[in-house]
């Protein structure tokens, strides 16, 4: 997964001292993911030592800067694979994240993959 963002940040729900303190750290993914790691989840987003990753191979256009779309069968395995997964951990779809929303990777590595059931 990477170094998790600031949730607060994202959100918008950080303290005046906390968005000080992040913002502090400049563009420094480390100092930044270090700092979050410490909060329980939902506190902060999920970390690998926490969650499940699911990797979809696609396709990514240097030129036009974009991935190319999944196909049916990878949209209906996400699907089902989310579903299994919600169910046996006892999840909701607020549980559920975006590769690139929570952590620095390419904008729209994640585009179509799952909406919800």
């Amino acid at each position: 997964m990477g170094k998790i963002k600031s949730r607060c940040m994202a959100g918008g729900t950080c303290s005046a001292g906390e968005a000080k303190l992040i913002k502090g750290r400049g563009w420094n993914p480390t100092k930044v993911y270090n700092h979050e790691k410490v909060k329980a989840y939902p506190e902060r987003y999920p970390t690998n030592e926490d969650s499940v990753g699911i990797e979809v191979v696609a396709m990514y256009d240097e030129s036009t800067k974009t991935w190319d779309a999944p196909t049916p069968e990878q949209t209906e395995s996400i699907k089902v694979l989310v579903r299994i997964l919600k169910k046996a951990y006892s999840l909701q779809d607020a549980d559920v994240y975006a590769h690139d929303t929570i952590s620095r990777k390419t904008e729209g590595e994640d585009q179509g993959l799952y909406s919800g059931d």
